[in-house]
């Protein structure tokens, strides 16, 4: 019999499962309503400066948070000069992806 040896490592989670996992977390789920808020129309926009006052961080920690929301597909980054890069919301079949995500994120943070 010849059996394959898998590992753990050998697991990988697709974006909506991470996503799912990081629901869990009360700044992960803090940082979704703010963008709910914030990016309600496709040509709207934020700069990382903008999240790092809500959140009291620097702007680098708040650009390097907009980068995990952007590699899970939940907003798009534009860079207009060298200096100033907009996030703005990734639109699915007209609709803005993270806006799926806004009731269980308020769930978490008992808001609902």
């Amino acid at each position: 019999m010849n059996e394959e040896k898998y590992s753990i490592e050998d697991i990988e989670e697709t974006k909506e499962q991470i996503i799912h996992r990081k629901l869990n977390h009360i700044t992960f789920c803090r940082v979704l309503l703010y963008l709910n808020l914030k990016l309600r129309e496709e040509n709207d926009f934020i700069y990382a400066s903008d999240l790092a006052k809500f959140l009291k961080v620097s702007t680098t920690r708040a650009y390097q948070i907009l980068r995990v929301f952007e590699n899970l597909g939940l907003v798009e980054r534009k860079r207009i000069t060298s200096n100033f890069t907009e996030f703005h919301p990734t639109i699915n079949q007209g609709e803005i992806v993270l806006k799926k995500y806004v009731k269980k994120a308020m769930k978490t943070l008992g808001l609902i």
